[in-house]
């Protein structure tokens, strides 16, 4: 069941200046997923936080860059960088509203990875629950992202129907 449309923040207006841009988004990030640990049904949503690149968690370079290179070396993604408060924002309503679709797919054997999935903005998320029990399960944010290729929406459409 569905409450109807989802209010996500609006588009981050970031500076051109490369320093400043990257310190207002870490302040984001730290925010929203690091300082309060969203939930989803209860279970908590951890975040890697073992690896720095240039002072700044690998988790967080992922959610604003494209490709393999972390840190001041990575692809910054404007697309992703802008719209990275929705993150929380999809993780709280976890599937409530018509425009986010919260399902499982096995990505491959034995690994469910949960979806959360905003189809009107084309914007997805992939938690992977980790633990020895479902009761000691915790999720673990896999990314977060912007599908700005049409193959890749028509990926995530696949999966969806495919889902467990």
């Amino acid at each position: 069941m569905t409450e109807g449309e989802l209010q996500l923040p609006r588009l981050l207006d970031l500076p051109t200046d490369h320093e400043q841009r990257v310190d207002l988004l870490y302040g984001v990030y730290l925010r929203d997923l690091v300082k309060t640990c969203p939930t989803v049904g209860g279970v908590s949503v951890v975040i890697n936080r073992k690896t720095i690149y240039a002072g700044k968690q690998e988790m967080f370079w992922h959610l604003i860059q494209h490709g393999q290179r972390r840190g001041d070396d990575g692809d910054y993604d404007h697309q992703r960088a802008i719209r990275l408060p929705w993150i929380r924002t999809i993780i709280d309503d976890q599937g409530k509203s018509s425009e986010v679709r919260a399902f499982r797919h096995e990505s491959k054997p034995n690994v469910i990875r949960y979806y959360l999935w905003h189809f009107v903005e084309h914007y997805r998320i992939v938690l992977e629950k980790v633990g020895a029990t479902e009761e000691t399960t915790e999720f673990v944010l896999i990314t977060a992202h912007y599908l700005d290729f049409k193959h890749a929406r028509d990926g995530m459409e696949r999966k969806y129907q495919q889902r467990c």
